[in-house]
C-alpha cells in the first residue's frame, strides 16, 4: 500500500531573509526611564554604603576592652559600645585581628564606595576589590607593626607577619657585600608600597575623595578651634565673676585702669591763677 507523496520542499532563493527573523520586541521602558532608575538605584546603594561605613566607624571608635564579646570574657553584661552587643562583637574581632589603624581604614572603605555610587563615578570591578580587601588589611596591619605599633595598633595579623619576617634567617643576610641592604629591607619596602597602592585601589580613593577628606579634616580643625575658644572664654568669664564676687578686680584690670587715669591727668592743662582787677 503506497502512502501519500510528500510535497517537495522548495528552498528559498539565495540572499532571502524572513521579515520576522530580525524582529525584536520594543523595550518596555524608554531609555530615559531606564537611566533614571539606574541612577536612583546607585544613589540608594550609595546611601546604604555610607550608613554602613558610619555605623562601622562608630562601632570601632566606641570599642571598649571590657565589653563581653566572642574573644573577650567578661563578667560585666553592660556594653559601652554604641551598638551594644553587635557593635562589641564587630569591633572586638576587627581590632584584635587587624588593629586600630587597619580597623578604621576598613570602616572608611564603605564610605568611599558610597560616595562613588552617589556621584555615579564608580569604575572597576567590585568583586576584585572584595578579593583584595583581606590581603590589603593584612599588609596595613603589618606596616603598622613594622613602624613600632603594639599589639592593639597592629592586631594579630600584623604581629604574625612581623614575626615571620624578623625571624627568617635568609632575609637578614646582606644582598651585596658593599651595601648593608638585606632582603628583609626590600621585602618591607615592597610591603609598604603594596599596602598604600592596594588600599588606594580597594577604597577607590581619587581626587574627589581626597578633596572630601580634606574638607572633613578642615571642618574638624575648625570645630576644635571654636571649642578651644569657647573654653577659654568660659574660663575667663568665670574668673572675672569670681573676682567680682570676692570684691576685688584682677591685677591686670587694676593696672590698666590706673594707667588710663594717669594719662588723663597728664593730658589735662595746668590750672591758671585768677587775674586781679586792672588799674588805669
Amino acid at each position: 500500500m503506497h502512502g501519500r507523496a510528500k510535497p517537495l520542499a522548495i528552498a528559498p532563493p539565495i540572499g532571502y531573509t524572513h521579515p520576522m527573523r530580525n524582529y525584536s520586541a520594543p523595550p518596555i521602558l524608554s531609555p530615559s526611564v531606564r537611566a533614571f532608575l539606574t541612577q536612583s538605584c546607585q544613589k540608594i546603594i550609595g546611601i546604604a554604603l555610607l550608613v554602613i561605613g558610619m555605623a562601622g566607624m562608630a562601632m570601632v571608635v566606641s570599642h571598649s576592652a571590657t565589653d563581653p564579646s566572642l574573644n573577650t570574657a567578661s563578667d560585666s553584661q553592660v556594653f559601652r559600645n554604641i551598638f551594644g552587643q553587635l557593635g562589641a562583637h564587630v569591633a572586638s574581632f576587627t581590632i584584635n585581628s587587624f588593629g586600630w589603624v587597619a580597623g578604621i581604614a576598613l570602616m572608611l572603605i564603605p564610605s568611599t564606595w558610597g560616595v562613588r555610587f552617589w556621584r555615579n563615578t564608580w569604575r572597576g570591578s567590585l568583586w576584585l576589590r572584595c578579593l583584595l580587601l583581606l590581603p590589603v588589611l593584612v599588609l596595613l596591619s603589618a606596616s603598622v607593626r613594622i613602624f613600632g605599633g603594639d599589639g592593639s595598633m597592629a592586631g594579630a595579623a600584623g604581629e604574625i607577619v612581623y614575626t615571620l619576617i624578623s625571624n627568617a634567617p635568609l632575609l637578614t643576610q646582606p644582598l651585596t657585600p658593599s651595601l648593608p641592604i638585606t632582603a628583609q629591607h626590600v621585602l618591607i619596602a615592597t610591603m609598604l608600597l603594596l599596602a598604600g597602592l592596594g588600599y588606594t585601589y580597594v577604597a577607590s580613593i581619587g581626587m574627589g575623595e581626597m578633596r572630601i577628606l580634606t574638607a572633613i579634616i578642615r571642618l574638624i580643625q575648625r570645630l576644635i578651634h571654636y571649642a578651644w575658644l569657647a573654653c577659654v572664654a568660659t574660663l575667663g568669664l568665670g574668673r572675672r565673676l569670681a573676682t567680682t564676687a570676692g570684691g576685688s578686680l584682677p591685677s591686670n584690670t587694676t593696672s590698666s585702669t590706673a594707667t588710663k587715669l594717669a594719662d588723663k591727668q597728664r593730658q589735662r592743662p595746668p590750672p591758671t591763677a585768677p587775674r586781679g582787677p586792672t588799674l588805669i
